[in-house]
This record gives structure tokens, sequence and C-alpha cells, in this order.
């Protein structure tokens, strides 16, 4: 089943039902919902991964931190959530500074028209 919370900081988050107990609600594949308003009017709602710098794929929430929990998700919210998991991926990377320094350094020289050595 869906769930979507409402957190008191203001942040929505949309997953699946994990357990449902009486102090803690459990997500999965937690996603956080960002809503803007377009220059006509119309709300726009953009998704990003809530658990992003996390290997996991569950997160709790006290029930004492949630305005509202809603399980009556309309099925477009639902397939746009389903959806939005299909076709994204989270890659952590580890960049390494020195070879990004040099990256810059030499694409800088090439902007002045000089050679990196």
């Amino acid at each position: 089943m869906h769930a979507l919370v409402k957190l008191f900081n203001g942040e929505e988050v949309m997953g699946l039902l994990e357990e449902d107990l009486e102090e803690i609600i459990e997500i999965k594949h937690p996603v956080q919902l960002h809503r803007t308003i377009n220059h006509t009017g119309h709300t726009w709602i953009a998704c990003s991964d809530y658990l992003m710098f996390s290997e996991g794929e569950t997160v709790q929430f006290k029930r004492s931190d949630c305005i509202f929990i809603r399980y009556d998700l309309t099925k477009p919210v639902v397939d746009n959530y389903e959806n939005y998991l299909r076709q994204t991926t989270t890659e952590h990377e580890v960049i390494d500074d020195e070879e990004r320094q040099r990256e810059i350094a030499m694409l800088a020289a090439g902007l002045r028209g000089e050679t990196y050595h």
C-alpha cells in the first residue's frame, strides 16, 4: 500500500507502507515531493530520493512528527511515483579532488588558448 506522510517540518514523503505501528510508521522507497506553482498558477510536483545519501531503502517516522498520513492516494499520483522509481537511480561517486583540479586546470588553460603541462 502507498502512503503519503506530511511532516511538521513541511516535508511531504511518499512511499510504500512497510509497517504502521502505534508510534512509528515505516516507509520503503521514500520519495520527497516538492511542490511549486508555475507562472500560470498550476501546481508542479518534482520528486527526489529521500534517502539519497544512504544505502538503506526504508525510513521510520515517529507519528508525533507527522501532521497526517494518507493512504487514499489517487491513481495518477501512484503511477507517477512508480514511474519515478523505475526511471531513477542514485549513484554514489567518490570524486578524486586532485584529478578534478587537473581537469579544471586543463579546461581553464584551453579557454585561455594555452597548453597545460
